[in-house]
């Protein structure tokens, strides 16, 4: 019977990290986001670092033009994936462990995390040529 522990505590610990570790809040996504980005870089460069925007203001031709990046707390898909995967073990353990007739047992807790933080967001303002003149600090999202 201690030999079933000893995975089971495993999946367990694991689980756990990756709920702590895969979990931010959208000003910590924002941050690091737009430390990614310095002054001089061009269009395409912060395209590439960071995708499309969520929205473009943009000016007469020739003018200044600002992106706006929108960011939600939670976990990235691909930590969902992960704790999907390692439930799905979880739960093969335990159900092996009850047919073999080890005892059942229960653990509580819900599968949480993240924080429930307003959306926040980062601008980038460019020069009439598309190169990047500043980024500002991550600030929440204006409600509607």
């Amino acid at each position: 019977m201690r030999k079933m522990w000893r995975p089971v505590a495993c999946a367990l610990s694991v689980c756990l990290l990756l709920w702590a570790s895969g979990c931010y809040s959208g000003q910590q996504w924002a941050a690091e986001s737009g430390a990614q980005i310095h002054p001089g870089m061009s269009m395409d460069e912060v395209q590439y670092q960071l995708g499309d925007p969520d929205l473009v203001v943009r000016g007469d031709p020739g003018t200044d033009t600002e992106w706006v990046y929108r960011y939600d707390s939670g976990a990235t898909p691909v930590v969902w994936a992960l704790l999907v995967v390692f439930a799905v073990v979880l739960i093969v353990v335990l159900v092996a462990a009850s047919a073999k007739g080890g005892g059942g047992g229960s653990f509580g807790g819900g599968w949480g995390g993240g924080s429930d933080g307003s959306p926040y967001q980062i601008k980038i303002h460019f020069d009439g040529q598309g190169r990047v003149l500043e980024v500002s600090p991550p600030h929440p999202v204006p409600a509607p």
